[in-house]
């Protein structure tokens, strides 16, 4: 889970330095640009792959100073956000109205930074529970193992977490199983996960568990019995 912290870490950082990158270029942009109105000449059609609907991107005409030019909006969407023949007001580069000309519109100027921004959230976020996740149970494992009580509990099975994955693969679990003595309740315990398969490393039938005296259902499976792979 450390390894997936990192990435997503790193990934949201990335994502919020090119939010902030965007901001600040489709700002200078905005504040240097000139402005002319433009007519929508076409609506270009734009697939992500050959099964996807197609979203539009409109083709605009402008002139500055007697010379045309054209453009094709890097926005598309479906339906068009635009009509053929509609007059928009068009921002350019002053010094290459050819090269650098937007839609002076929400979607064309800001669309890029919004999604930017909003993946850049989103993985934050994830690397920030996956964190607090970690910590929590890193501190309820070492408080377990000073003052949990170790009890052997009988292995059941090894079996694939199908409700996790990455890249398509899952982790191994190993299932066991201990009752109560003084309550007679059976318990049912599961390690943490394990990337590669713990079978040929099993002990013969028992593991170690230790459990929190007052609620069996905090426990740590010791599986020092493992080797450091995976």
């Amino acid at each position: 889970m450390k390894l997936f912290n990192i990435v997503f870490g790193l990934t949201g950082i990335l994502l919020l330095a090119l939010t902030g990158w965007l901001f600040m270029d489709t700002s200078q942009f905005i504040d240097n640009a000139g402005t002319a109105s433009g007519r929508v000449t076409d609506l270009l059609a734009r697939r992500s792959d050959s099964g996807s609907s197609p979203t539009y991107a409109p083709e605009v005409a402008f002139s500055v100073d007697g010379q045309s030019y054209r453009f094709v909006s890097s926005s598309s969407s479906n339906p068009p956000a635009y009509d053929l023949g509609e007059q928009v007001e068009v921002i350019y580069d002053p010094q290459s109205p050819g090269s650098d000309a937007r839609i002076n519109g929400f979607m064309s100027l800001w669309l890029g930074p919004l999604i930017a921004g909003l993946m850049g959230l989103v993985f934050t976020t994830i690397a920030l529970v996956l964190t607090l996740i970690r910590i929590r149970r890193q501190r309820m494992q070492e408080r377990l193992m000073q003052q949990g009580q170790p009890v052997l509990a009988t292995i059941t099975g090894v079996t694939l977490d199908h409700s996790f994955s990455v890249n398509n693969k899952n982790p191994f679990v190993i299932k066991a199983q201990w009752q109560d003595p003084e309550t007679g309740k059976t318990h049912i315990f599961t390690s943490d996960h394990i990337w590669f398969d713990p079978q040929p490393y099993l002990p013969d039938e028992e593991v170690s568990v230790l459990v929190d005296p007052a609620d069996p259902e905090k426990y740590y499976m010791d599986l020092y019995f493992l080797p450091e792979k995976g």
